[in-house]
Order: C-alpha cells, then structure tokens, then sequence
C-alpha cells in the first residue's frame, strides 16, 4: 500500500558522472516551484551513469603517455556513455542492465504512490534515449530489452507526462533507415520536449520523421536556457534544469493533476 502521493516525479540522469544525488538540486528547486503541493508528490532519480563509468575511468587511466588527456577524459566520458548503452540481442549488456535500473527505480517509486497515483518522467540527454526505448521495450515483447522488466512496470500505464530535455533522440533515430517509430503513449499523457537552438546534443523531436511529426501528445520546446556565459554556447546543454522558464512548465504540468 503506497503512502497516498498523488503524483510521482522521476528525474532521469542525462550525461556527465554528478552520482547518484545528481537531482537533489533539481528536485529542491521543483518543490519549491509547487509550494504546497509538493507535499502530495514523491520524488525520485535514477543515474543510470555510474554503471558505466568505472569502464569509462579505466580507459582513461590505463595510459600516461598520451596528448590531450582532459579532451580524452571528456570523450571517454560523454561518448563512452552512449557508445556503451549499445542494445544486444541475446548477451548481457549495460543496455539491459541500465534498463533493469530504471525498472526498479519505478518500483521503488510506486511504493511510495497512492493505488492511481500518476508518474511524471524528466528525463535529460542521453537519459531521453534510455526512458524512449525503455517505453519502447515495455510496449514490444519481442524487443532486445523486454526481459528487463517486471509486473510493477505498470507504473507506465500511468505516464501522463514526459518531459525531455537536450534530447538527442534524433540522432538516435539515425540508426534506422526510416527514422524509426514512435512510442505509444495514452491520449491523456503530454510529451514535452524542451531544446536550446545552441545546445549541438538537443534536437526537436517532431522534426525526425512524419510519424513523430504527427504524434497529438507531442510538442517541441525551443527555450534559450542558461546564463551570459552559457545561453550562447553547446555548454547550454548543462542549463535545462535551472531555467525558470523550463521549470516553470514542468510545475504547471505537475499542479494540473492535482
């Protein structure tokens, strides 16, 4: 039996190694968007990253003798991240096990939720990837990463809204010669997708085929986020979570299914 939280709130680590407290500021500045309503949600995180990053650091410090090591530590992080979350038919992969994750950090999190409790995914960078072919997965048997999940994936059923931010799904979607397909998602349930037009990793999302161009639950965001130093620059990607206009949105979406 849940606690009686009306919503449930899950922020999806996107890239970098912050650990595993990588949303308590995100989290903090949300409940104090909600004032009093936060009270009648739960929030939760999920840093799927530090799976991989012992992989990532022992490339990095297994040679000395090598140029450009600060440039080669920020490859190894960032690319490594994606080039890792590989999906693998038939093998044990971090793809399975970074969904095995996610599978039960929604576990964790509908404990906490009254029995029609509503979840709320944010979801940064390459943590949009993850949460979309999560999604995908749950909602095809046959798919590389079905066997990651549970009964108590049934949260899903109750996504009302997935907000994504920096998503490179676009170039994901690359891998398919049509573009791929889009997700199913109920009729009740908003996809918002924030993206900077300096942010080279965030790309709107309706914009990769016509499938995705004629999803009704989806719409593209093109918010300048950041500061003087950062709003002008890819290093905006790193500013989603503390825009007041983004934050401001995520709120109003959380107080209507209050």
């Amino acid at each position: 039996m849940g606690s009686g939280k009306q919503v449930g709130v899950l922020y999806v680590h996107g890239i970098g190694a912050q650990g595993e407290n990588f949303a308590a500021r995100d989290i903090a500045t949300m409940k104090r968007a909600l004032g009093a309503d936060a009270e009648k949600c739960a929030f939760a995180s999920y840093c799927w990253q530090t799976l991989i990053e012992p992989q990532e650091q022992a490339v990095i410090t297994s040679s000395k003798r090598l140029a450009w090591r600060w440039l080669r530590r920020l490859f190894a992080s960032y690319g490594g991240d994606a080039l890792c979350y590989q999906p693998r038919h038939g093998l044990e992969s971090f793809y399975s096990r970074v969904h095995a994750g996610l599978d039960e950090s929604l576990k964790n999190l509908q404990q906490a939720l009254a029995p029609d409790g509503k979840l709320v995914i944010v979801a940064h960078s390459l943590g949009t990837v993850i949460v979309n072919n999560f999604i995908w997965d749950w909602q095809h048997e046959d798919s590389v990463g079905a066997a990651a999940y549970t009964a108590e994936t049934s949260l899903l059923t109750r996504l009302k809204v997935l907000h994504t931010q920096g998503s490179p799904l676009a170039i994901w979607a690359l891998r398919f010669p049509d573009k791929g397909t889009p997700v199913s998602l109920s009729e009740d349930c908003v996809w918002r997708n924030v993206y900077c037009p300096s942010d080279i990793i965030g790309w709107p999302i309706k914009s990769i085929n016509e499938a995705y161009a004629g999803m009704t639950s989806l719409t593209d965001h093109r918010i300048w986020v950041g500061g003087m130093l950062t709003r002008w620059n890819p290093m905006s990607h790193l500013r989603y979570s503390s825009s007041r206009k983004v934050n401001k949105m995520l709120a109003n979406d959380i107080k209507a299914m209050l």
